[in-house]
Protein backbone atom coordinates (compact mmCIF):
# COMPACT_ATOMS: atom_id res chain seq x y z
CA UNK A 1 0.00 0.00 0.00
CA UNK A 2 1.40 3.39 -1.01
CA UNK A 3 0.28 6.64 0.60
CA UNK A 4 0.90 10.13 -0.76
CA UNK A 5 -0.27 12.94 1.54
CA UNK A 6 -0.29 16.65 0.65
CA UNK A 7 -1.29 18.76 3.68
CA UNK A 8 -2.00 22.48 3.80
CA UNK A 9 -1.04 24.23 7.02
CA UNK A 10 -2.92 27.21 8.46
CA UNK A 11 -2.12 28.79 11.83
CA UNK A 12 0.05 25.84 12.89
CA UNK A 13 -2.71 23.35 12.01
CA UNK A 14 -2.90 20.81 9.23
CA UNK A 15 -6.44 21.34 7.98
CA UNK A 16 -6.43 19.54 4.66
CA UNK A 17 -4.88 16.23 3.60
CA UNK A 18 -5.15 14.70 0.15
CA UNK A 19 -3.75 11.31 -0.64
CA UNK A 20 -3.48 8.36 -2.97
CA UNK A 21 -3.44 4.74 -1.89
CA UNK A 22 -2.18 1.98 -4.16
CA UNK A 23 -3.61 -1.29 -2.88
CA UNK A 24 -2.26 -4.83 -3.08
CA UNK A 25 -4.96 -5.49 -5.69
CA UNK A 26 -3.39 -2.98 -8.10
CA UNK A 27 -6.07 -0.30 -7.54
CA UNK A 28 -5.60 3.41 -6.89
CA UNK A 29 -7.81 5.10 -4.30
CA UNK A 30 -8.06 8.85 -3.75
CA UNK A 31 -9.02 10.46 -0.45
CA UNK A 32 -9.32 13.93 1.04
CA UNK A 33 -9.89 14.92 4.67
CA UNK A 34 -10.50 18.40 6.04
CA UNK A 35 -10.65 19.95 9.49
CA UNK A 36 -8.43 20.32 12.55
CA UNK A 37 -8.47 16.56 13.08
CA UNK A 38 -7.83 15.58 9.45
CA UNK A 39 -4.67 13.70 10.49
CA UNK A 40 -6.78 11.41 12.67
CA UNK A 41 -9.41 11.09 9.95
CA UNK A 42 -6.68 9.87 7.60
CA UNK A 43 -5.23 7.43 10.14
CA UNK A 44 -8.69 6.05 10.92
CA UNK A 45 -9.36 5.48 7.23
CA UNK A 46 -6.01 3.72 6.78
CA UNK A 47 -6.64 1.37 9.71
CA UNK A 48 -10.01 0.42 8.24
CA UNK A 49 -7.95 -1.26 5.51
CA UNK A 50 -6.46 -3.51 8.24
CA UNK A 51 -2.81 -3.15 7.13
CA UNK A 52 -0.77 -6.25 7.94
CA UNK A 53 2.81 -5.12 7.26
CA UNK A 54 4.85 -1.91 7.53
CA UNK A 55 4.96 0.24 4.43
CA UNK A 56 7.36 2.99 5.47
CA UNK A 57 9.57 2.30 2.45
CA UNK A 58 6.62 2.78 0.08
CA UNK A 59 5.14 5.82 1.81
CA UNK A 60 5.82 9.38 0.76
CA UNK A 61 4.48 12.64 2.11
CA UNK A 62 4.90 16.10 0.60
CA UNK A 63 3.76 19.53 1.74
CA UNK A 64 4.22 22.62 -0.44
CA UNK A 65 3.77 25.12 2.41
CA UNK A 66 6.91 27.26 2.22
CA UNK A 67 9.68 26.85 4.78
CA UNK A 68 7.53 24.73 7.11
CA UNK A 69 6.57 22.18 4.47
CA UNK A 70 9.25 19.66 5.40
CA UNK A 71 8.37 19.83 9.11
CA UNK A 72 4.70 19.23 8.32
CA UNK A 73 5.57 16.33 6.02
CA UNK A 74 7.78 14.78 8.68
CA UNK A 75 5.05 15.19 11.29
CA UNK A 76 2.44 13.39 9.20
CA UNK A 77 4.84 10.65 8.06
CA UNK A 78 6.11 9.94 11.60
CA UNK A 79 2.58 9.81 13.04
CA UNK A 80 1.49 7.49 10.24
CA UNK A 81 4.43 5.12 10.78
CA UNK A 82 4.06 5.18 14.58
CA UNK A 83 0.37 4.27 14.43
CA UNK A 84 0.81 1.73 11.65
CA UNK A 85 3.59 -0.12 13.50
CA UNK A 86 1.53 -0.16 16.69
CA UNK A 87 -1.53 -1.46 14.84
CA UNK A 88 0.45 -4.20 13.10
CA UNK A 89 1.87 -5.32 16.46
CA UNK A 90 -1.53 -5.11 18.19
CA UNK A 91 -4.21 -5.49 15.49
CA UNK A 92 -7.00 -6.59 17.85
CA UNK A 93 -7.04 -3.52 20.09
CA UNK A 94 -4.95 -0.47 20.86
CA UNK A 95 -4.94 3.30 21.12
CA UNK A 96 -2.94 6.36 20.05
CA UNK A 97 -3.04 9.63 22.00
CA UNK A 98 -2.12 12.70 19.98
CA UNK A 99 -2.10 16.48 20.40
CA UNK A 100 -3.70 18.51 17.61
CA UNK A 101 -4.12 22.24 17.98
CA UNK A 102 -3.54 22.09 21.76
CA UNK A 103 -6.30 19.49 22.09
CA UNK A 104 -5.85 15.83 22.96
CA UNK A 105 -7.44 13.16 20.79
CA UNK A 106 -7.72 9.39 21.05
CA UNK A 107 -7.50 7.02 18.10
CA UNK A 108 -8.71 3.61 19.23
CA UNK A 109 -9.34 0.32 17.50
CA UNK A 110 -11.06 -2.79 18.82
CA UNK A 111 -12.79 -5.84 17.33
CA UNK A 112 -12.13 -4.71 13.77
CA UNK A 113 -13.52 -1.20 14.33
CA UNK A 114 -11.57 2.06 14.54
CA UNK A 115 -12.62 5.55 15.55
CA UNK A 116 -11.17 8.82 16.85
CA UNK A 117 -12.55 11.30 19.37
CA UNK A 118 -11.34 14.24 21.50
CA UNK A 119 -10.54 13.64 25.15
CA UNK A 120 -12.58 15.39 27.81
CA UNK A 121 -11.58 19.00 28.36
CA UNK A 122 -8.69 19.54 30.81
CA UNK A 123 -7.81 15.82 30.77
CA UNK A 124 -4.05 15.28 30.78
CA UNK A 125 -2.25 12.34 29.20
CA UNK A 126 -1.54 10.77 32.60
CA UNK A 127 -5.15 11.23 33.71
CA UNK A 128 -6.36 9.51 30.56
CA UNK A 129 -3.89 6.64 30.92
CA UNK A 130 -5.08 6.12 34.52
CA UNK A 131 -8.75 5.84 33.51
CA UNK A 132 -10.65 2.65 34.22
CA UNK A 133 -10.41 0.04 31.47
CA UNK A 134 -12.88 -2.78 30.99
CA UNK A 135 -10.32 -4.85 29.09
CA UNK A 136 -6.64 -4.71 28.18
CA UNK A 137 -5.38 -2.61 25.28
CA UNK A 138 -1.86 -1.22 24.67
CA UNK A 139 -1.32 2.53 24.27
CA UNK A 140 1.16 4.76 22.47
CA UNK A 141 1.40 8.54 22.70
CA UNK A 142 2.41 11.31 20.35
CA UNK A 143 6.11 12.11 20.78
CA UNK A 144 5.14 15.78 21.22
CA UNK A 145 3.37 14.76 24.45
CA UNK A 146 6.40 12.87 25.77
CA UNK A 147 9.46 15.06 25.28
CA UNK A 148 11.88 12.95 27.32
CA UNK A 149 10.44 9.64 26.09
CA UNK A 150 9.89 8.10 29.54
CA UNK A 151 6.17 7.39 29.20
CA UNK A 152 6.66 5.82 25.78
CA UNK A 153 9.30 3.46 27.19
CA UNK A 154 7.12 2.47 30.15
CA UNK A 155 4.11 1.83 27.90
CA UNK A 156 6.11 -0.79 25.99
CA UNK A 157 5.86 -2.92 29.17
CA UNK A 158 2.05 -3.11 28.98
CA UNK A 159 1.21 -6.81 29.27
CA UNK A 160 -2.23 -8.31 30.00
CA UNK A 161 -2.59 -9.95 33.41
CA UNK A 162 0.67 -8.46 34.69
CA UNK A 163 1.53 -5.64 37.09
CA UNK A 164 4.73 -3.67 36.55
CA UNK A 165 6.13 -1.03 38.88
CA UNK A 166 8.83 1.48 37.88
CA UNK A 167 10.76 3.69 40.30
CA UNK A 168 12.59 6.79 39.13
CA UNK A 169 14.84 8.45 41.73
CA UNK A 170 15.77 12.13 41.42
CA UNK A 171 17.62 13.53 44.43
CA UNK A 172 15.52 12.50 47.45
CA UNK A 173 12.24 12.15 45.53
CA UNK A 174 10.97 8.86 44.16
CA UNK A 175 8.44 8.78 41.35
CA UNK A 176 6.51 5.53 40.95
CA UNK A 177 4.79 4.48 37.74
CA UNK A 178 2.52 1.43 37.90
CA UNK A 179 1.04 -0.48 34.98
CA UNK A 180 -1.89 -2.62 36.07
CA UNK A 181 -3.16 -5.86 34.55
CA UNK A 182 -5.37 -3.98 32.05
CA UNK A 183 -2.72 -1.50 30.92
CA UNK A 184 -3.75 1.54 32.98
CA UNK A 185 -0.83 3.70 34.13
CA UNK A 186 -0.59 5.43 37.52
CA UNK A 187 1.95 7.94 38.79
CA UNK A 188 2.72 8.65 42.43
CA UNK A 189 5.54 10.52 44.16
CA UNK A 190 7.25 9.79 47.47
CA UNK A 191 9.99 11.38 49.53
CA UNK A 192 12.09 10.40 52.55
CA UNK A 193 11.93 6.70 51.75
CA UNK A 194 14.49 4.27 50.36
CA UNK A 195 13.84 2.54 47.03
CA UNK A 196 14.09 -0.96 48.53
CA UNK A 197 11.63 -0.03 51.27
CA UNK A 198 9.16 1.28 48.71
CA UNK A 199 9.49 -1.85 46.56
CA UNK A 200 8.90 -4.06 49.60
CA UNK A 201 5.89 -1.98 50.57
CA UNK A 202 4.25 -2.25 47.14
CA UNK A 203 5.06 -5.96 46.89
CA UNK A 204 3.28 -6.53 50.19
CA UNK A 205 0.31 -4.36 49.18
CA UNK A 206 -0.12 -5.91 45.72
CA UNK A 207 0.25 -9.46 46.99
CA UNK A 208 -2.51 -8.83 49.57
CA UNK A 209 -5.02 -7.95 46.82
CA UNK A 210 -7.49 -10.87 46.47
CA UNK A 211 -6.65 -13.18 43.55
CA UNK A 212 -3.44 -11.28 42.71
CA UNK A 213 -0.95 -13.06 44.98
CA UNK A 214 -0.07 -15.95 42.67
CA UNK A 215 -2.34 -15.30 39.71
CA UNK A 216 -0.99 -11.95 38.49
CA UNK A 217 2.79 -11.72 37.96
CA UNK A 218 4.43 -8.64 39.44
CA UNK A 219 7.62 -7.05 38.16
CA UNK A 220 9.62 -4.21 39.71
CA UNK A 221 11.98 -1.95 37.77
CA UNK A 222 14.51 0.77 38.53
CA UNK A 223 14.58 3.70 36.10
CA UNK A 224 17.84 5.58 35.67
CA UNK A 225 19.02 8.35 33.40
CA UNK A 226 22.40 9.96 32.98
CA UNK A 227 22.84 13.50 31.68
CA UNK A 228 21.82 13.72 28.00
CA UNK A 229 21.33 9.95 27.81
CA UNK A 230 18.27 7.80 27.33
CA UNK A 231 16.36 6.20 30.18
CA UNK A 232 17.56 2.78 31.27
CA UNK A 233 15.16 0.22 32.75
CA UNK A 234 16.62 -2.44 35.06
CA UNK A 235 14.48 -5.16 36.64
CA UNK A 236 14.71 -5.59 40.39
CA UNK A 237 15.03 -9.34 41.19
CA UNK A 238 12.08 -10.67 43.17
CA UNK A 239 14.42 -12.85 45.24
CA UNK A 240 15.77 -9.67 46.82
CA UNK A 241 12.32 -8.56 47.98
CA UNK A 242 11.56 -9.10 51.64
CA UNK A 243 8.11 -8.44 53.05
CA UNK A 244 9.39 -8.04 56.62
CA UNK A 245 8.73 -4.32 56.90
CA UNK A 246 9.30 -2.42 60.11
CA UNK A 247 6.42 0.04 60.09
CA UNK A 248 3.05 0.45 61.70
CA UNK A 249 0.43 -1.52 59.73
CA UNK A 250 -2.44 0.55 58.34
CA UNK A 251 -5.28 -1.45 56.82
CA UNK A 252 -8.48 0.05 55.43
CA UNK A 253 -11.70 -1.89 54.83
CA UNK A 254 -14.12 -0.12 52.45
CA UNK A 255 -17.67 -1.02 51.49
CA UNK A 256 -16.95 -0.22 47.81
CA UNK A 257 -14.49 1.76 45.64
CA UNK A 258 -16.77 4.84 45.87
CA UNK A 259 -14.94 7.80 47.35
CA UNK A 260 -17.66 8.40 49.96
CA UNK A 261 -18.02 4.73 50.91
CA UNK A 262 -18.04 3.75 54.57
CA UNK A 263 -14.67 2.55 55.78
CA UNK A 264 -12.91 1.24 58.86
CA UNK A 265 -9.24 2.09 59.35
CA UNK A 266 -7.15 -0.23 61.52
CA UNK A 267 -3.97 1.21 63.02
CA UNK A 268 -2.44 -1.68 64.86
CA UNK A 269 -4.93 -2.61 67.59
CA UNK A 270 -6.93 0.62 67.23
CA UNK A 271 -9.57 1.41 64.64
CA UNK A 272 -11.51 4.42 63.41
CA UNK A 273 -14.57 4.55 61.16
CA UNK A 274 -16.21 7.07 58.85
CA UNK A 275 -16.56 8.07 55.21
CA UNK A 276 -13.59 7.39 52.93
CA UNK A 277 -13.50 11.03 51.81
CA UNK A 278 -13.88 12.63 55.25
CA UNK A 279 -10.77 14.81 55.94
CA UNK A 280 -11.29 14.85 59.73
CA UNK A 281 -11.16 11.05 59.84
CA UNK A 282 -7.74 10.97 58.21
CA UNK A 283 -6.43 13.74 60.44
CA UNK A 284 -7.37 11.57 63.43
CA UNK A 285 -5.61 8.58 61.87
CA UNK A 286 -2.49 10.59 61.14
CA UNK A 287 -2.33 11.99 64.68
CA UNK A 288 -2.83 8.50 66.09
CA UNK A 289 -0.08 6.95 63.97
CA UNK A 290 2.42 9.67 64.78
CA UNK A 291 1.63 9.36 68.47
CA UNK A 292 2.42 5.63 68.35
CA UNK A 293 5.88 6.21 66.92
CA UNK A 294 8.87 6.32 69.23
CA UNK A 295 10.29 9.21 67.23
CA UNK A 296 8.48 12.52 66.88
CA UNK A 297 9.90 13.03 63.39
CA UNK A 298 7.30 13.50 60.68
CA UNK A 299 7.22 10.86 57.94
CA UNK A 300 5.09 9.68 55.06
CA UNK A 301 2.27 7.31 56.03
CA UNK A 302 1.38 4.31 53.86
CA UNK A 303 -1.53 1.94 53.56
CA UNK A 304 -0.40 -1.63 54.11
CA UNK A 305 -3.58 -3.36 52.97
CA UNK A 306 -6.88 -2.35 51.38
CA UNK A 307 -10.01 -4.49 51.20
CA UNK A 308 -13.47 -4.04 49.72
CA UNK A 309 -16.69 -5.65 50.86
CA UNK A 310 -17.86 -5.46 47.24
CA UNK A 311 -16.59 -8.53 45.31
CA UNK A 312 -14.49 -8.65 42.13
CA UNK A 313 -12.95 -5.19 42.43
CA UNK A 314 -10.34 -4.56 39.67
CA UNK A 315 -6.69 -4.05 40.60
CA UNK A 316 -6.95 -0.52 39.21
CA UNK A 317 -9.40 0.47 41.96
CA UNK A 318 -7.04 -0.81 44.64
CA UNK A 319 -4.23 1.32 43.22
CA UNK A 320 -6.41 4.39 42.66
CA UNK A 321 -7.92 4.27 46.14
CA UNK A 322 -4.53 3.64 47.75
CA UNK A 323 -3.16 6.76 46.08
CA UNK A 324 -6.19 8.87 46.99
CA UNK A 325 -6.35 7.67 50.60
CA UNK A 326 -2.63 8.15 51.17
CA UNK A 327 -2.98 11.71 49.87
CA UNK A 328 -5.69 12.34 52.49
CA UNK A 329 -3.60 10.61 55.12
CA UNK A 330 -0.54 12.79 54.47
CA UNK A 331 -2.25 16.05 53.55
CA UNK A 332 -1.18 18.83 55.91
Amino acid sequence: MTLLAMPIKKQNLVINIEGLIYSDWGQWHYFIFKGDDCLLQMLTAILHWHPAKPSASTTSCWCHYGNHGQNISNRIASSYQQVLNHYITHPNNGEYIVSLGEKLYQLKWQNGLCDSSPLLKDTSVLQHLAHNRLDFYPSIIDSMLDEDGLLSIILTYQVPEQISLFILTIDSQLTVYILDDLGSLFKQQFSKIAQNTLINHFHEFLTAIPNSGEVIPKHFFHVSKQYKSEYKITEFPLKKISVKLHHLPVTIAMESPDEDAKCTIHCGAKKLSGAANEPDLFIQVRDLLLSLRKSNNDYHLYITQLTFKQPNVPVRDYLAQKQRLEYLLNKL
